[in-house]
C-alpha cells in the first residue's frame, strides 16, 4: 500500500513501511519514489518531532558536504583506485498532510536510495571496522585524521561497494573544533 504525496521539489509515492525498527534511532527513514522521474529515494524524517525549518537538517547536509569535500581530496591525493564518495541529500517540504506520520509544512530529508545492501558497515565511530572490507574506507578515515591534524574523524562509514567505488551516506564527523 502506498500513498501519493506532494513535496515542493516533485510528488512522492510512500510506501507504508520503515526501517530501521530500532526505538533508539531518532531518524525514520522510508522508501519513495520521485513520481516524475521514477528514481528511488529514500526520505527521512524526525521520529520524535516534525521540522517545519531547515536548519533542522543543516548538521546532516554539512556533515554529507563535508565528507564529500574531503573524499574528493582523499581521491586526488591518493589517486585511489577505489573511489569513495557521498551521496547528498537535499531537504525538502510536505506540501500537506501525508498519512501519519508527515505534516503540512514539514521538512523531509531526501536522498537517492543506494538499494538493498545500503545497511553494510564498513566502519563505526565506536571504533569498530569490517575486516573483511578492503583498505578503502579505512585508509579514508585515517587520511582525514592525519590531514586535520587529529581534529577530525569522518567514520560510521556506511553504504555500498559499486564495482570498484564506495558510495556512502551518513556520515559522522567527529570534531575538537567544529561539532557536526
Amino acid at each position: 500500500m502506498s500513498s501519493i504525496a506532494a513535496c515542493n521539489s516533485s510528488v512522492f509515492d510512500f510506501k507504508i513501511y520503515s526501517w530501521p525498527p530500532s526505538d533508539t534511532i531518532p531518524i525514520t527513514r522510508f522508501m519513495s519514489s520521485d513520481s516524475c522521474t521514477s528514481q528511488p529515494l529514500v526520505m527521512k524524517k524526525f521520529r520524535d518531532k516534525n521540522p517545519l525549518h531547515e536548519s533542522d537538517w543543516s548538521e546532516d547536509i554539512l556533515a554529507s558536504k563535508e565528507a564529500q569535500r574531503l573524499a574528493i581530496l582523499f581521491n586526488s591525493e591518493l589517486n585511489s583506485n577505489k573511489p569513495i564518495r557521498f551521496i547528498a541529500p537535499y531537504i525538502d517540504e510536505c506540501r500537506n498532510n501525508i498519512w501519519p506520520p508527515f505534516i503540512g509544512g514539514e521538512k523531509i530529508l531526501a536522498e537517492p536510495y543506494l538499494g538493498k545492501n545500503v545497511d553494510k558497515k564498513f566502519n563505526s565511530n565506536s571504533g569498530w571496522e569490517d575486516k573483511n572490507c578492503r583498505l578503502s574506507t579505512g585508509a579514508f578515515t585515517h587520511f582525514i585524521y592525519h590531514i586535520t591534524s587529529g581534529t577530525n574523524l569522518v567514520c560510521d562509514l556506511q553504504g555500498i561497494k559499486n564495482n570498484n567505488e564506495y558510495i556512502l551516506t551518513d556520515p559522522v564527523i567527529c570534531s575538537i573544533k567544529n561539532p557536526l
